[in-house]
């Protein structure tokens, strides 16, 4: 995958970081957003890109926390510290 476009974030407190590297514009995402409780809790909405690369940084492992719910095909990684979802990602049993 050529990547052109790379978007970062973190969480609130900056212990967690992500940067996504996508050959797509940022302006042809669509998020989108989930209503289930704990996606609604969390304001979470998502975008993805199957031929992108998604990097997570730790600063500190302890607050790397991981939430599993209904078939638990998709492991929720967030800050223990402020809660803030920053990253989905799903297993596909391959």
């Amino acid at each position: 995958m050529i990547s052109s476009n790379v978007l970062l974030g973190a969480c609130h407190c900056g212990r967690l970081g992500v940067k996504f590297e996508t050959s797509l514009s940022a302006v042809s995402f669509n998020p989108r957003a989930c209503d289930c409780p704990f996606c609604r809790k969390h304001g979470a909405s998502y975008i993805s890109d199957p031929a992108g690369r998604l990097t997570i940084s730790v600063t500190d492992r302890s607050c790397l926390r991981e939430y599993r719910q209904g078939s638990e095909s998709a492991r929720f990684l967030l800050c223990g510290n402020c809660g803030v979802v920053v990253a989905v990602a799903y297993d596909d049993g391959t």
